[in-house]
C-alpha cells in the first residue's frame, strides 16, 4: 500500500507491519531554488522556496531532508565547501551550515545585515553577497563586511587567483575583487550582455564561465579574464538561470528560463548540445556536474533530475 501524506511524503506501507511505513520518500513539494553536489558527485543538495533542504544519493535516488532548525522560508543559496559541510543562505537573512554525514543543522545560524543573493565556499572561506554588502566568513564565522553601491546577483571564489568575482543586478557588470591581504580590493569590470545570473570557475582555475539575463553564456580565461574564442555561446532563448563546469574543465551545462538544458565544449566552442524541456514547462533552477557524463538539474516543477550525457559527434 502507497499514501501520500499533507507533507507531500509517500508512504510504503507493509499491511502486516502497520507500526511504522517500510519506506518513505522526502521529495519536494514546492519549486527548488537552488542545487549544489558533492565533490565526489555522489551527493545532490537541493533547497526549496520553503526553506526545505534535501540530501539525495544520486546513484539510488534515496533521500532525506536535512533536520533541524532551518530557514524556514526561500533558501537563496547553497555550496559545498571543502571539508564537505554544505554552507546554506536564506530569505530569513541567516546563514546555516549543515554537517552532510548527519544530514543535519550544526552550530548556530549567523545573521546578516541584508537579504543574501548569493554564496560561494572554497575551503574555509565563505563569502555571501546581499543586496547591500559583501561579507566574508572565515570557519564559519563573519571577518569582514563591505557595503556596496550597487546590488549584488551573484558569487564566485577562485583560491589559486585569490578573486572573488561579483555580479550585479541591475546592470551587466562583473567585478573582479582581489581577496589576499584580507580585504577585497576591486583590480577588474567585465562587461556582459545582460545581468549576471551564476558565475563559475572551472575545477582547474583555468576559466569563469557567467550566465546573464540576456540569453548569454560567456567563457573568459581566469586571471586576465579575457575571451579565449570569439563564439558566442546564445543559443538558448530567454534568461540563463545557472551554470556548471564538469570535473575535467571541458564542458560547461547551463540551464535556463526556456525550460532548456545546453552542453558547451571548451575545446570545441563552435558545437553545443540543447536538452529541449528538460523540466517541462518549468525553469531549470540549478544544475550542477556528477561526474564526465552526467549531471543533475532541478526546477520550479519541484523535480530533480539526472541526466547520462553523451557528447554528439
Amino acid at each position: 500500500m502507497i499514501s501520500v501524506s499533507l507533507s507531500g511524503f509517500i508512504n510504503y506501507l507493509d499491511p502486516d507491519k502497520p507500526d511504522q511505513p517500510k519506506r518513505i520518500l522526502k521529495g519536494h513539494n514546492k519549486p527548488v531554488t537552488k542545487l549544489s553536489a558533492s565533490s565526489d558527485g555522489k551527493t545532490i543538495y537541493t533547497a526549496g522556496s520553503d526553506g526545505v533542504i534535501t540530501c539525495w544519493e544520486s546513484e539510488t535516488g534515496k533521500c532525506d531532508r536535512v533536520a533541524g532548525a532551518g530557514h524556514g522560508v526561500q533558501v537563496s543559496g547553497v555550496s559545498v565547501s571543502g571539508g564537505g559541510q554544505l554552507v546554506s543562505v536564506g530569505f530569513d537573512d541567516t546563514v546555516r551550515m549543515v554537517d552532510t554525514g548527519s544530514c543535519q543543522y550544526s552550530g548556530s545560524a549567523v545573521s546578516l545585515s541584508a537579504q543574501p543573493k548569493g554564496i560561494t565556499t572554497k575551503n574555509d572561506m565563505t563569502y555571501v553577497v546581499t543586496m547591500k554588502s559583501i561579507v566574508t566568513l572565515k570557519n564559519g564565522s563573519v571577518v569582514d563586511e563591505m557595503n556596496v553601491e550597487y546590488e549584488p546577483s551573484c558569487c564566485a571564489f577562485s583560491p589559486q587567483h585569490h578573486h572573488l568575482v561579483v555580479g550585479e543586478a541591475g546592470g551587466n557588470t562583473v567585478r573582479v575583487y582581489s581577496t589576499q591581504g584580507g580585504g577585497l580590493d576591486l583590480t577588474k569590470e567585465l562587461t556582459l550582455t545582460g545581468a549576471a545570473q551564476d558565475l563559475c570557475f572551472s575545477p582547474d582555475a583555468k576559466y569563469l564561465v557567467s550566465a546573464d539575463s540576456n540569453r548569454k553564456v560567456t567563457l573568459f580565461n581566469a586571471g586576465f579574464y579575457d575571451k579565449p574564442h570569439s563564439k558566442e555561446w546564445g543559443f538558448h532563448t530567454a534568461k540563463v538561470n545557472c551554470v556548471s563546469w564538469s570535473p575535467n574543465s571541458l564542458y560547461v551545462a547551463s540551464g535556463g528560463l526556456d525550460t532548456a538544458i545546453i552542453l558547451w565544449s571548451v575545446e570545441a566552442p563552435d558545437k553545443h548540445c540543447i536538452v529541449r524541456n528538460a523540466h517541462d514547462q518549468s525553469q531549470i533552477t540549478g544544475i550542477a556536474w556528477l561526474d564526465n557524463s552526467s549531471l543533475a538539474s532541478a526546477g520550479q516543477d519541484s523535480n530533480v533530475k539526472v541526466w547520462n550525457v553523451t557528447w554528439p559527434n
